[in-house]
C-alpha cells in the first residue's frame, strides 16, 4: 500500500513514468530467475537428498532460500532518500475534497481487469501439471520466459503512454490480455498455453506501469495513499474471489471455463474503464508542488 505512494513522492513528475517502468522490469526479471531456480532446483535437491520427486522436502529448501533473498530489500528500504518536499503555500490546498467517485471506480476496474491475470498466476502451474501433465522444469522454463519478456515490455510503457496516451494504453493491454485468454482456454497444448501465458503477462506488465502512474496522479497528494490502499484492497478481493470461485469451477465445469469466464470479467473491466475515463476526468488533480516542478 505505501511503497507506490512513497515512490510517487520521492520521485519527480516528469521521471515517473521511467522510474515506475524500470520498477515494473525489475519484477519480472526476479521472476525470470526465481522461475528458472524454482524449476531446477527441486530436482536438485531430490538429488542431494536421495527423496523422490513428490516428497516435500526438496520443495521446502528453495522456499527457505527465497525467504533469505527478500532479506536483502531491508537493506535497500533503509538507504533510500525523499527529496526535499516544500508544503504547498496555497490557501485553497487545506480544502481538497475526499475524491470518492474516482476511488471506487478504479477499485471496481481493478478488482475486474485482473481477473485474467489472477487466474493465471493462481492456476497455470496447477492446469499445465493436471491436465497437461506437463515437468516442473519445462513449467518453470515456461514462465521465466514470460517473466523475462514482461521486464522488455515494461521498459516500452513509458513510449507508448507518451505516443497514445494513457487511458488507450490501460484500455487496450487489458483487452489484449482478454484475449490472451481465448488460446489457453480453447486448445490443451503446452505450446499455446505457454505462448497465451507469455503474452499475458508481457501485456499485463506494460498495463500496469502505466495504470501506477495513472491511478496516482488521478487524485491529490494527501489521497494518494487512500488511493492505493483501496486498489490494493480491490486486488486482494479479486485474488480471494478467484482463488475460491475458480477451484470450484474447474471441479464443476473445468479449466476452459474458468480462462474464458475470468477473459469476459476482465473485458467487462475494460469497458468500464474506457465508459469512465473516455474523456479526461476532472478528478485529475497534481499537488500546487507538482504543478511549479
Amino acid at each position: 500500500v505505501c511503497s507506490i505512494p512513497y515512490l510517487t513522492l520521492i520521485c519527480p513528475p516528469n521521471l515517473r513514468n521511467h522510474v515506475f517502468s524500470t520498477q515494473v522490469a525489475l519484477w519480472p526479471l526476479a521472476g525470470f530467475a526465481g522461475s528458472l531456480c524454482g524449476g531446477f532446483l527441486p530436482s536438485f535437491f531430490s538429488a542431494l537428498l536421495h527423496l523422490p520427486d513428490d516428497h516435500p522436502a526438496p520443495y521446502r529448501y528453495p522456499l527457505l532460500l527465497a525467504a533469505g533473498v527478500l532479506l536483502i530489500s531491508a537493506g535497500a528500504i533503509a538507504a533510500t532518500r525523499s527529496r526535499p518536499h516544500k508544503p504547498p503555500t496555497h490557501t485553497h490546498s487545506k480544502a481538497v475534497p475526499f475524491p470518492l467517485a474516482v476511488i471506487l471506480a478504479l477499485s471496481l476496474v481493478t478488482f475486474l481487469q485482473m481477473a485474467a491475470e489472477n487466474s493465471l498466476r493462481i492456476f497455470f502451474n496447477v492446469y499445465m501439471d493436471d491436465r497437461l501433465g506437463v515437468s516442473t522444469a519445462l513449467i518453470g522454463g515456461l514462465t521465466a520466459g514470460g517473466q523475462f519478456l514482461a521486464a522488455l515490455t515494461a521498459l516500452a510503457a513509458p513510449a507508448l503512454s507518451q505516443r497514445f496516451g494513457r487511458v488507450p494504453v490501460i484500455t487496450a493491454g487489458a483487452g489484449a490480455m482478454a484475449l490472451c485468454m481465448v488460446p489457453l482456454a480453447l486448445v490443451s497444448h503446452w505450446a499455446v498455453a505457454g505462448a497465451a501465458s507469455m503474452g499475458l503477462v508481457a501485456l499485463s506488465s506494460i498495463r500496469r506501469s502505466v495504470y501506477i502512474v495513472f491511478q496516482q496522479e488521478m487524485v491529490p497528494e494527501r489521497w494518494r495513499v487512500t488511493m492505493s490502499s483501496a486498489l490494493t484492497m480491490a486486488y486482494g478481493i479479486s485474488i480471494a474471489v478467484i482463488s475460491l470461485g475458480g477451484g470450484w469451477m474447474i471441479d464443476a465445469l473445468g479449466y476452459r471455463a474458468l480462462f474464458l469466464g475470468c477473459a469476459l470479467i476482465t473485458a467487462l473491466g475494460v469497458l468500464c474503464f474506457q465508459l469512465y475515463f473516455r474523456t479526461p476526468r476532472g478528478e485529475y488533480a497534481k499537488s500546487p508542488l507538482e504543478e511549479t516542478s
